[in-house]
């Protein structure tokens, strides 16, 4: 029996919990686009691959927590706490994401959160961490 989608993309996030980036991004199809849509998007399991290697090296304990998952087709929606550490500051930052695939293969990868929120956290712990 095949793997619903949602199934897929819950598999694929808890990949973070791992920090196992190869997984994460063995996920997605070889043009895949992983789009943080403050950012530029990315493109190809490759470089998808070695921005998560490269942007996520300063983050440990990893847990994502799922709120809600909604299928629709080939369009999975996923509300979640992403909490981790950051240098040693612990951040929880809600997080939205809607991800299409196909074929059993992420085909796209949008992600919003509000990037200030988790900044604002990081400033705030390194400022306790110098008191």
């Amino acid at each position: 029996m095949s793997k619903s989608n949602s199934d897929l993309v819950v598999e694929n996030l808890a990949g973070f919990d791992r920090l196992d980036y190869e997984f994460v991004a063995g996920g997605y199809a070889e043009d895949g686009i992983l789009h943080f849509v403050q950012r530029a998007p990315i493109h190809g399991r490759s470089d998808i691959l070695a921005f998560f290697v490269r942007q996520f090296e300063p983050i440990k304990n990893t847990r994502i927590e799922i709120k809600n998952v909604i299928e629709a087709g080939n369009l999975v929606m996923v509300e979640r706490i992403d909490h981790y550490d950051y240098q040693g500051i612990p951040i929880s930052c809600p997080v939205a994401n809607a991800v299409e695939l196909e074929n059993g293969e992420i085909t796209a990868w949008r992600e919003y959160y509000d990037q200030q929120f988790a900044v604002k956290q990081v400033q705030k712990g390194l400022a306790a961490l110098e008191e």
